[in-house]
């Protein structure tokens, strides 16, 4: 959107204020109206605010709005006499951020930086650093407002109006990880090298409704398939990069996380990949939480989606409406191939606004997909929203209850003319009726509960109208992993 004027606000790659400033914030970019914009040209706009405005008094001003462009939650006042301005930092929210004590650490490095630090002194008090009293001395004469201030101030005004989000906070601890090579570091640690307090970071997860200990599984999750996608690592060396000291540990989490090897993940990944199609990410379905008005803190649901596997690296996401009406994205992580080229991920459970309200994101090889069902959005306020499978299968659990098994079975599905449905268990050429539970508007629930004397690894389905043909023969996946009892 102002990809033209961008380069004429950059300042040297090497910038010590941005980087002071990236340390502080605990991010290095954000994203704005959809674009990703590096702090250092949000640095750069200020400064050339200061530089350019008629006089002092105008820079000083634009530049106090602008601070709410690196956090919405932060604003700055301004009170002003002839030759004194008076600026305090205020907070929309309860929990002032971390950062918010060194706006005015930023504003004197920028003042040295434009040699301007002699005709402006900022006083900030020890007891109170979200205060400062600004005294001006010997002023530039005022000058007619340049073409350049005119600009500047019309590129704040158009960033001001625009969706702001921060790095979401998964993305950013993970690139911490990877950065440091080190899974291993303490919440403390973490949060010192973020620019943030432990209790501040702790209370950002606890809204995601998540642990350290879950982001930095999630985080060796990621990592470990993109090693395994991406290089010729030997399983050893990805072992070791993860922080395992055996790795015969690292293939005990693997087999934990997925329903394969990491060798036989690396082998589906090249048998699987595909040509690019118009609308590569799909959804597969939603469900939303059932809860009382004593439980609306809780998470709403969680979102299910088909990635055609176009290449090895790729980021896969949502973007829900959240509480405060705001936009926010969540990603979405790998769980099991469908077909082939296709695979299957799925979001945490989402800690947003009920009616669960999304849209799918899907960014691979410079380019960015969006599926907002037509432009409408997707919307499931109670049950299912079922994609464009005709069928799906969310629950397969076996229970183990002492020498016998339990294999209990739900699936959802959308087609109206089903009269009956199979289950097959493994290999077993047996078939077991499922029975009809629910008929709603959208969908028809149907479940199966059989006594097994063994472990089953998978299961199919065959599904009938009431002449005897069968419906959804072109249907995927055709067999479903079933979820093993806990040991």
């Amino acid at each position: 959107m102002f990809a033209r004027n961008q380069t004429q606000l950059m300042l040297p790659q090497d910038n010590v204020i941005a980087s002071f400033l990236c340390k502080k914030l605990g991010h290095n970019h954000l994203r704005i109206a959809g674009e990703y914009w590096h702090i250092e040209k949000l640095v750069a706009l200020q400064c050339m605010m200061l530089k350019e405005a008629p006089n002092l008094q105008e820079g000083l001003l634009w530049w106090s709005k602008s601070v709410s462009l690196f956090d919405r939650r932060l604003y700055v006042t301004f009170q002003h006499g002839d030759a004194q301005i008076h600026l305090q930092v205020e907070c929309r929210t309860a929990d002032m951020p971390n950062w918010a004590e060194s706006v005015f650490g930023l504003l004197k490095m920028q003042l040295e930086m434009l040699e301007l630090s002699e005709s402006i002194q900022v006083q900030v008090q020890a007891s109170n650093p979200l205060a400062a009293d600004i005294f001006l001395g010997e002023t530039r004469d005022s000058k007619t407002s340049s073409s350049v201030f005119d600009l500047v101030k019309h590129v704040y005004l158009l960033l001001s109006h625009q969706p702001i989000e921060q790095p979401e906070l998964l993305s950013v601890l993970n690139a911490l990880f990877i950065k440091n090579s080190n899974y291993a570091l303490k919440l403390e640690q973490a949060a010192r090298q973020l620019g943030v307090s432990k209790r501040t970071l702790q209370r950002r997860l606890q809204e995601k409704q998540m642990s350290y200990s879950q982001c930095v599984d999630f985080a060796k999750r990621k990592q470990a398939i993109t090693l395994l996608a991406d290089t010729q690592l030997t399983t050893q060396q990805i072992a070791y990069q993860l922080g395992y000291e055996e790795p015969s540990n690292f293939h005990r989490t693997f087999r934990r996380w997925y329903p394969f090897s990491p060798m036989q993940y690396r082998q589906q990944c090249l048998d699987n990949r595909t040509q690019l199609n118009q609308q590569p990410i799909r959804l597969y379905y939603a469900k939303a939480n059932t809860f009382d008005d004593n439980h609306i803190d809780q998470p709403v649901g969680k979102i299910w989606m088909e990635v055609d596997n176009i290449a090895f690296e790729k980021v896969v996401s949502v973007e829900c409406r959240d509480r405060d009406g705001a936009w926010r994205r969540y990603p979405a992580f790998f769980e099991r191939f469908l077909s082939h080229g296709t695979e299957l991920w799925a979001t945490t459970e989402l800690p947003v606004a009920h009616p669960l309200t999304f849209r799918l994101c899907y960014e691979v090889d410079g380019e960015r997909y969006i599926e907002n069902n037509h432009q409408r959005d997707y919307v499931v306020s109670k049950g299912l929203l079922i994609g464009a499978a005709e069928y799906i299968v969310p629950t397969r659990q076996l229970i183990n209850i002492g020498a016998q098994y339990t294999l209990f079975i739900e699936l959802a599905c959308r087609l109206e003319n089903v009269a009956r449905i199979d289950c097959y268990a493994d290999d077993d050429p047996t078939p077991h009726a499922m029975r009809l539970t629910q008929h709603s508007l959208h969908y028809a629930c149907w479940v199966l509960q059989l006594s097994l004397t063994q472990t089953a690894k998978q299961c199919r389905f065959r599904l009938y109208d009431e002449s005897g043909n069968e419906l959804a023969k072109e249907h995927y996946p055709i067999q479903y992993p079933i979820v093993q009892p806990l040991n």
